[in-house]
């Protein structure tokens, strides 16, 4: 399996962002050095949360529940402005997926939605920086990824 956390900073930096002439990279400096783009990103169903959240604590990394400021969290890809502006007020009030050093792992766009309407986002913690929450979600078994475009169930 594709790890994109394996690629050099400077590689994965780029994903995110342009670099200019000077070699800094430009980019609004809210992805550095987590962008990754949705299609490789995990995701796991809501339906499968009570699972997502056994499996969690089986792991010892939480889960912790918390209501948080958005402006506390950090994003790791773009969103389409569309989606945001359009999501429905019961949409908001699903948890979003965040890491201990406060990345979104999975609802960047209800995050930004939050963000907008000014609205506390309620979220489940992984008891683990980024990368590694990342690599715990894609061991649980119900955890997919868009990939290409496609709805592929990632195996293990």
């Amino acid at each position: 399996m594709y790890k994109w956390w394996e690629n050099p900073l400077d590689v994965r930096a780029t994903k995110g962002g342009e670099r200019g002439v000077d070699g800094i990279i430009r980019h609004g400096g809210e992805f550095l050095p987590f962008y990754i783009p949705r299609p490789e990103m995990p995701q796991v169903d809501e339906k499968d949360y009570s699972e997502l959240l056994k499996f969690i604590q089986s792991h010892r990394a939480g889960p912790e529940s918390k209501v948080l400021s958005p402006q506390k969290l950090h994003a790791h890809q773009r969103v389409d402005w569309g989606r945001v502006r359009n999501m429905p007020p019961n949409v908001l009030r699903k948890p979003i997926l965040i890491s201990s050093d406060l990345y979104v792992l999975d609802g960047n766009h209800r995050w930004h939605a939050c963000v907008l309407a000014h609205l506390d986002v309620h979220a489940i913690q992984i008891e683990r920086e980024f990368e590694s929450a990342i690599s715990l979600l894609f061991e649980f078994p119900k955890t997919y990824c868009y990939g290409d475009g496609l709805h592929n169930k990632i195996s293990n």
